[in-house]
């Protein structure tokens, strides 16, 4: 059985500090002593401020997708708010045909892809209407 960092070392440090918190302002000492901790945990992940960040194990971001709208449409494409034709569905911005931005994602079984504009603007794009770069 293989223990766990966090539990190895709270099992060691609580009971030696436990009779230290009955004096007068030592619980909220050792508390956040504790909390302050570096943590990491069997799969290589490291909590720091609220946050989760990988740590080893030679982990490598993730390459960044670049799109293209078609060439060869004849007009425009639309950027939307939200993925979709539908009421709720805006044209918040449109590029013209060869304009570039970074692909985020797709949700599996809709067919548009999450964009980044050069201009830091985030909206969708239907796929048919984008050439991927990888």
């Amino acid at each position: 059985m293989m223990l766990r960092k966090p539990f190895v070392v709270l099992t060691l440090i609580v009971p030696l500090i436990w009779p230290l918190q009955v004096l007068a302002g030592w619980g909220g000492q050792v508390g956040g002593w504790l909390t302050n901790l570096p943590v990491v945990d069997a799969i290589g992940e490291k909590i720091i401020e609220n946050r989760i960040a990988f740590v080893g194990g030679g982990a490598v971001p993730s390459p960044i997708v670049k799109g293209q709208i078609r060439a060869d449409l004849g007009s425009r494409a639309n950027i939307r708010n939200v993925p979709g034709t539908n009421g709720s569905s805006t044209v918040i911005e449109q590029l013209n045909p060869g304009d570039s931005f970074v692909i985020l994602g797709q949700e599996k079984g809709i067919p548009w892809y999450s964009i980044q504009l050069s201009s830091g603007r985030r909206g969708f794009v239907h796929q048919n209407l984008v050439v991927v770069n990888r």
